[in-house]
C-alpha cells in the first residue's frame, strides 16, 4: 500500500474541481491510500474565514486517516530553520513552505510515503529531498513521480 500524504492544496484543488478523488485514484493510482497530517487539517481550518471553499475541503480531508505530526518545529531539518516567519496559517520557512507543508514532508519521508500536492514549492522540496511525489493532472488522472 502506497501512502499519499496529502497537503492543504490538494484538498482545495479537489473541491474546486469537483473531483471524485477515490474514483480517480482507483483508475490512475490503484493501491494508494490517502493520509492527512493533523497540521493540514489545522491549516485548512485557519483558511475557513477567508476562503469559501475551505469548508468543503475540510469536510473532504476529514474523511481520510489523520496522522500525527511531531510538536511544532521538531520535524524541521537545520536547513529549514533559517529565515522563518509567521504567516496567516502558521510558520513559514525561508522557502515559502508552511508548517503544514513541512509536516507533509516529514510524514512522507518517515513512512516511505508520497507527497500528494499540486503546490509547486512543496513538490520541488520533496524532489530535492528524494521523496516521491504525486499530483493531479487535469481532471482525470493522478501522476506519480519517483514511485517504484
Amino acid at each position: 500500500m502506497v501512502l499519499l500524504v496529502a497537503d492543504t492544496n490538494i484538498f482545495l484543488s479537489i473541491f474546486r474541481l469537483s473531483l471524485n478523488i477515490d474514483a480517480l485514484l482507483a483508475v490512475s493510482a490503484p493501491g494508494c491510500k490517502i493520509v492527512v497530517p493533523e497540521r493540514v487539517l489545522a491549516e485548512i481550518r485557519g483558511l475557513m474565514n477567508g476562503l469559501p471553499e475551505a469548508r468543503g475541503a475540510l469536510e473532504l480531508a476529514e474523511r481520510y486517516e489523520v496522522v500525527e505530526c511531531p510538536e511544532q518545529g521538531e520535524h524541521l531539518k537545520p536547513e529549514d530553520v533559517g529565515g522563518r516567519k509567521r504567516g496567516a496559517t502558521g510558520i513559514w520557512d525561508r522557502n515559502g513552505l508552511s508548517e503544514a507543508d513541512l509536516c507533509v514532508l516529514y510524514v512522507a519521508e518517515k513512512n516511505g510515503g508520497v507527497v500528494f500536492s499540486n503546490d509547486r514549492k512543496l513538490l520541488a522540496a520533496a524532489k530535492e529531498r528524494g521523496i516521491p511525489r504525486a499530483y493531479i493532472r487535469g481532471k482525470n488522472r493522478v501522476v506519480l513521480v519517483g514511485v517504484v
